[in-house]
C-alpha cells in the first residue's frame, strides 16, 4: 500500500511541476512589453528634457544641513548629492513657510520626490519663492533646508 501511495505522489509531483512551469512560461510571454520613451505622454517627456532656461542660482553651499550641488531654474531644481545624505528615506518637499532643521514639516508642505545619492535629479518647482526641505521620512524631521529666491 505504501508503494502505491509513493508512486501516485511521484506522478502528482511531476504533473504539478509541468503545470507550474507551463504557467510560468505563459505568464512571462503574456506580460506587456516595457514602455519606451516614445510611449510616454508628452508632459512626461518634456519633464525629462534638460532645461534650456538660464539658472537663477547654482552652487554647493546653498543648503543648511546638507552637501548638495543645486541648480535652481525658473520652473525646476536640479540636485546632485556631493556626499551621501546618510539619512533614511530622504524626500524633497516645497513649502511657502519657513521651518527649522530638525523640526517637523510645515502643514502645507508639498512632496516633490525622493532623493537618491548620485547623478542629477530634476524636480518641478511649484513656485520660485518659498523653501525647499530635505525630509527624512524614517526620522520624521527636516534634514536640510534651502531658501528659494526672495525669501
Amino acid at each position: 500500500m505504501i508503494q502505491a501511495l509513493r508512486q501516485r505522489h511521484r506522478w502528482m509531483t511531476g504533473g504539478m511541476a509541468i503545470i507550474a512551469a507551463s504557467g510560468l512560461i505563459t505568464g512571462l510571454v503574456s506580460r506587456p512589453l516595457m514602455p519606451t520613451m516614445a510611449d510616454l505622454p508628452a508632459p512626461l517627456v518634456q519633464q525629462t528634457r534638460p532645461s534650456v532656461q538660464p539658472a537663477l542660482r547654482s552652487g554647493a553651499g546653498l543648503w543648511t544641513g546638507a552637501s548638495v550641488e543645486t541648480t535652481i531654474f525658473p520652473e525646476e531644481v536640479m540636485l546632485t548629492t556631493i556626499e551621501p545624505l546618510r539619512r533614511p528615506d530622504p524626500l524633497l518637499y516645497y513649502s511657502p513657510n519657513e521651518a527649522a532643521v530638525d523640526a517637523p514639516l510645515p502643514a502645507n508642505a508639498r512632496l516633490l520626490g525622493a532623493i537618491i545619492d548620485g547623478p542629477d535629479q530634476r524636480f518641478a518647482l511649484p513656485a520660485n519663492e518659498g523653501w525647499l526641505y530635505i525630509f527624512s521620512l524614517a526620522h520624521g524631521q527636516i534634514v536640510a533646508r534651502l531658501a528659494l529666491g526672495g525669501t
